[in-house]
């Protein structure tokens, strides 16, 4: 009996220093993976946050747009604007030459005129302008994870004052 128990005693140590050791591979393994899963889950996450705030600056171009028309008709010209704010309160906001870069993000409006054939529908070529009618592209751009990306909105407006 005590020739068993001075073998096991023997190789009981052996066994806890093997257990320790596929213990720590474990514990390695485990953690490199849930590394990876929170390395993409992180990527996945600034990514939909740059999408959300390229929708909401685009969003913004349009939105600034319409209320410029809304002032009146006439401030709106063909051309790819921003917008900036005018000092003075009372003027609000104005248009300025080209796209703008936010943070991030490069945005513009372009204004394009509309032409229209012969039974008043929208053409791409061919027809004549319709000069109480505009179309409105709202652009914004950045770069994500190494590729660039893009976000464009298209609307028509009229001048409804003249209808």
């Amino acid at each position: 009996m005590t020739f068993h128990k001075s073998k096991i005693n023997r190789t009981l140590p052996a066994l806890n220093l093997l257990e320790l050791v596929v213990a720590v591979a474990f514990i390695a393994i485990i953690f490199t993976q849930g590394f990876g899963v929170f390395t993409l889950s992180l990527q996945v996450v600034d990514r939909a946050r740059q999408s959300t705030m390229a929708e909401l600056l685009v969003q913004d171009m349009l939105e600034l747009a319409i209320s410029k028309r809304n002032e009146g008709w006439t401030s709106l010209e063909v051309g790819t604007y921003h917008f900036i704010e005018d000092p003075d309160p009372a003027v609000g906001w104005v248009f300025a030459a080209g796209p703008e870069t936010v943070g991030e993000f490069s945005r513009s409006l372009t204004i394009s005129e509309v032409q229209r054939d012969a039974g008043g529908n929208i053409v791409a070529a061919g027809g004549t302008v319709d000069p109480n009618t505009f179309l409105l592209e709202a652009v914004t751009t950045w770069t994500s994870q190494a590729f660039p990306e893009e976000i464009r909105l298209y609307q028509y407006i009229t001048d409804w004052d003249s209808f």
